[in-house]
Order: structure tokens, then C-alpha cells, then sequence
């Protein structure tokens, strides 16, 4: 029984497995911690620069921070796609309700869908930790600028021409991030 979890803990995943954790899973706080997530945008970071960009040295890591671009404490500055704003207990009443009922209020379910968003790749980049810390919890209009003001990375350079953040941006950005992972991790043909 151990033999078989090690073995399968050590087996390299399929592509479509491979997408579908990139694109849905969670990764910060989950599957990765802070440093690990820092190298893996630098290597993102790299691939993604071409021949023509300005900046070709190497990055240095020491001042970057892991920033969640739809904030873990989200009510407070976004609404729901439809307009509305909610409450730090909703946000919370509905995590409960998503784990023990089986039917959601329409609501409960765009809570539910926002919270499962905010620690998936696509939600998540680096930045200086000045700029995270003074754009923390903001909502994306002011983060944005901050990017725009402030970031050189290619990993931000689509959030800074994007005036909407939502699961649907989210889930267009992983799957844009997960196309320069893949031939960055391809699967061993051996």
C-alpha cells in the first residue's frame, strides 16, 4: 500500500491532469508555499520574455511577494458579477454552505465560485512587496495602476490592459500562464 502511494506520488502527471490542477486548483495558500510559488513565476517570468524585450537580465527574487490579485478578504472592495456587495458572514455562511448542502441559493454559489478562484494560479502573480502591501485588499482599479505604475514583469503585463477582474479573467489568465508551463514542464515521452 505504501509502495503504490509513493509510486503514484512520484509519477509525473498527464497534460489534461496537469491542466486541469493548473487551472483549478488550489495552489496559494494549498499546494505551494510562498518560495516555491516565487521560483515558479520566475521561470514563468523568463519563458515569457522574448528575444525583442528590454530586460533580459535575471530576476531577483528578494523583493517580490506573492500577491492574489482578487484579494482572500474580497467583500470589502468587490462586488459579485451582478453588482452586489457582500458581507465578510456571507462570504463566510456560504463556505459552510458549500461544503454541507446540496443545493445553493444563486448567491451562495457565486460566493462559493469566487472563493474557490482567489487561490488558483490564475488569481495569483508577484510584485514588489511595497506595491502588495499598499494595493492589499484593493479593488482592481487601484491594483491595476499600481501594476501599470510599477510592475516590468510580463507576468502582469495583461493585468495592467485588463479592466475587469473575475473568475472568468482568472480563468482566461491560467489558461494563458499554463500554455508557457506547459513547455516549460512537458511530460517525459520515457
Amino acid at each position: 500500500m505504501l509502495w503504490q502511494s509513493f509510486r503514484e506520488a512520484s509519477r509525473w502527471p498527464t497534460d489534461d491532469e496537469f491542466k486541469k490542477q493548473w487551472l483549478s486548483g488550489a495552489v496559494f495558500p494549498g499546494r505551494l508555499d510562498a518560495a516555491k510559488l516565487r521560483f515558479m513565476f520566475h521561470r514563468l517570468e523568463v519563458a515569457m520574455r522574448s528575444a525583442k524585450s528590454e530586460e533580459r537580465v535575471v530576476l531577483s527574487l528578494d523583493d517580490l511577494d506573492i500577491d492574489h490579485i482578487l484579494p482572500q478578504t474580497w467583500s470589502t472592495h468587490w462586488s459579485l458579477a451582478d453588482g452586489s456587495m457582500v458581507s465578510a458572514q456571507e462570504v463566510g455562511d456560504a463556505r459552510l454552505l458549500s461544503l454541507t448542502a446540496t443545493e445553493l441559493t444563486d448567491k451562495a454559489k457565486a460566493i462559493a465560485q469566487r472563493e474557490a478562484s482567489v487561490p488558483t494560479i490564475g488569481n495569483l502573480t508577484m510584485v514588489h512587496y511595497g506595491v502588495n502591501r499598499s494595493v492589499q485588499n484593493k479593488e482592481f482599479a487601484v491594483k491595476r495602476q499600481a501594476l501599470f505604475e510599477h510592475s516590468n514583469l510580463q507576468l502582469n503585463r495583461t493585468l495592467t490592459a485588463t479592466s475587469l477582474w473575475n473568475e472568468a479573467e482568472i480563468q482566461k489568465r491560467a489558461e494563458m500562464l499554463f500554455e508557457h508551463a506547459l513547455r516549460l514542464w512537458p511530460r517525459s515521452s520515457a
